[in-house]
């Protein structure tokens, strides 16, 4: 059993087994298969444990750099204390911010029913951000659903990690989460993903558009849908913004500002094939996926990634979504 290893048992928050206990536990494995799944869900345990501090840490390092960034129009200012900036005012955020929401994965239980101990460290996790549409759809980017993000995925069985339409049925998506919230969920502004209707990923060479569409059910509290709580959807823009120094607006849930709602403005930078680059806006992770605004309030891009301190954030240009999106038009 584990005690007949010859060092203490290590607890949730201890630090991982040394390599001489692991050589002590390949022998034991061999003798006794039973310990194997204990000591295995222990150091799954103290990997999730070393990843939240980890992710503790990067966000002060991200915090303090993103205060210095070099490139960086202006820091982000939370949607409910916005104030004018680059063009965009007060009244064009309160308008258009509301339709701007979080992912996150379901809670511990629920994941647990589905997928038992192979459920991995993502449990309530805030996720990136996206943007309701009409029909109660949601966009956002197609690699929230694959990219594991410093965390271990749900997996089958066989341990392969989930595939992204199980990702996002394993997802809900949160309207209001805001600063004045306190980093509280009102149960009434969360509605479940019920289908992935449209993904395009990355591709083998990185050159895809990135986007993906998932459709909202009911609101388990209240019955009603996103757009009956959330009011006015976002829609896409008429054409690309093609002109170097057009200012951007985007709404977003960023990790360094706790995933509460927050506004960066920026300019864009030029189009490389579908690839709009905005060095000058501020993003984060947690940011995949949000709108990226023009001043009329038509989206002209899905944030992908990259960063204003390395000046190379980018996103995926609207009409390169459109060429392959059978909604979007």
């Amino acid at each position: 059993m584990i005690e007949d290893l010859e060092i203490p048992y290590p607890g949730r928050h201890a630090l991982p087994y040394s390599a001489e206990a692991l050589e002590a536990a390949a022998v034991l494995f061999r003798t006794d298969g039973a310990a194997t799944d204990l000591i295995l869900e222990t150091l799954f345990d103290q990997r999730a444990e070393l990843l939240r501090q980890l992710t503790l840490f990067d966000a002060k390092v991200d915090r303090y750099r993103s205060l210095s960034c070099p490139n960086a129009s202006g820091g982000y200012q939370y949607v409910e204390v916005y104030s004018q900036k680059d063009g965009f005012t007060r009244a064009f955020v309160d308008l258009h911010q509301p339709a701007v929401g979080v992912l996150q994965w379901l809670d511990e239980g629920e994941l647990g029913n589905r997928f038992g101990k192979r459920r991995g460290t993502v449990a309530g996790k805030m996720w990136g951000s996206g943007s309701l549409l009409a029909d109660n759809y949601v966009l956002t980017a197609a690699h929230c659903f694959v990219d594991p993000g410093g965390e271990v995925r749900p997996s089958y069985a066989n341990g392969v990690p989930i595939a992204e339409v199980d990702a996002a049925m394993s997802m809900q998506v949160v309207f209001g989460y805001l600063h004045a919230s306190g980093g509280v969920v009102a149960p009434e502004n969360v509605f479940p993903i019920m289908e992935l209707v449209e993904y395009k990923g990355m591709g083998v060479q990185n050159w895809g558009p990135d986007y993906a569409i998932v459709r909202l059910g009911a609101n388990q509290v209240t019955g009603l849908y996103p757009a009956a709580v959330v009011g006015q959807p976002l829609l896409p823009a008429g054409a690309d913004v093609t002109v170097a120094g057009t200012p951007l607006c985007a709404i977003e849930q960023p990790q360094i500002q706790r995933f509460e709602k927050s506004v960066a403005t920026g300019k864009f930078a030029h189009n490389d094939h579908g690839r709009i680059l905005y060095r000058s806006l501020l993003t984060d992770k947690g940011s995949s996926g949000s709108p990226i605004l023009d001043i009329t309030g038509g989206i002209v891009g899905v944030h992908h990634g990259g960063t204003c301190f390395a000046g190379n954030a980018w996103g995926v240009a609207i009409d390169k979504i459109k060429s392959v999106s059978g909604i979007i038009r």
